[in-house]
């Protein structure tokens, strides 16, 4: 902060407090730094996330315990904020639970390319969770139900207790990666969609 309390732009990584600011994206700091200093800096942020993501997963882990759902049930985007010296070590200023995804700025061109890194990101994150194909064979087996008529009560009903019946008859304490409490239908899709991964 200033000498009066005012908000230092430059040193503030927090998205409502910079709207407006400068924004570079990685190919025009690499041309800033020159392609020598540009990969030293990048292997040491690689190297700090690394310890930083090693140093919490004990943490992580404990929490999804708490939380009794299934492994791979459940996963984390977290923001790493760095700060970066004149001798280019990074040093790490906050990891963020909730990094902003909102896309504004006053100049559309940079606009752009906040949309374009965002993007990507989401993009690479989808990919890396398979979301994209995971639950393709539910999806298949629910369009079967409801084409034959056999539409779940929940689905069929707004009615909070045909919910809660159809929640209680279809779900017990296995893995829903197991396919637990699932229609027959879905379970027979998993297993062809399986053996199509394994062939």
């Amino acid at each position: 902060a200033g000498s009066r309390g005012q908000v230092a732009l430059g040193h503030i990584t927090n998205y409502a407090q910079n709207m407006d600011g400068m924004v570079w994206d990685l190919p025009r700091l690499q041309q800033h730094l020159g392609d020598e200093a540009f990969s030293r800096l990048w292997t040491r942020i690689c190297r700090n996330t690394a310890l930083t993501f090693s140093a919490s997963l004990r943490h992580i882990r404990t929490a999804h315990e708490k939380l009794k759902v299934p492994p791979g049930a459940t996963f984390e985007l977290l923001g790493l904020d760095f700060l970066v010296d004149s001798s280019l070590h990074p040093w790490l200023l906050e990891v963020n639970g909730t990094p902003s995804l909102t896309v504004d700025h006053e100049d559309p061109q940079v606009e752009e390319l906040i949309y374009r890194q965002k993007m990507g990101m989401v993009q690479d994150m989808v990919s890396l969770l398979g979301v994209s194909d995971r639950f393709t064979p539910r999806y298949e087996a629910m369009k079967l139900a409801a084409a034959s008529g056999k539409v779940p009560a929940a689905v069929a009903s707004p009615s909070n207790n045909a919910a809660a019946a159809y929640t209680e008859s279809t779900t017990d304490d296995s893995s829903c990666d197991e396919g637990a409490g699932a229609p027959a239908a879905a379970r027979e899709l998993d297993a062809e969609a399986e053996e199509d991964e394994v062939g």
